[in-house]
């Protein structure tokens, strides 16, 4: 947003991102803290039994902006083209 020769930002969210995790169920698999999102994944798929879920985020009961935007914003994607104001999402998936 722009308002004669200057720029101001707005935001639209403020929510910070937490991730909790279960120490003993790392532990017992052997697994570090992830730091990364690759790692994240990697780490989930070792928890994932028919028992515990290895990932779990909010989505359906509430606003899922906040966190789609991590996961798009970390993996390089973005919510408009650059420099053109266009809706990057486009098509079918």
């Amino acid at each position: 947003m722009s308002f004669g020769t200057k720029t101001y930002v707005v935001p639209i969210v403020t929510e910070w991102q937490v991730l909790y995790y279960r120490i003993d169920l790392f532990k017992k698999a052997g697994i570090k803290v992830p730091t990364t999102l690759s790692e994240l994944e990697a780490a989930a798929k070792t928890l994932n039994t028919a028992d515990i879920a290895g990932f779990a985020s909010r989505g359906k009961g509430s606003a899922a902006v906040t966190p789609m935007s991590s996961y798009i914003y970390n993996h390089g994607g973005l919510y408009l083209k650059k420099g053109q104001g266009h809706v990057q999402f486009e098509g079918s998936p």
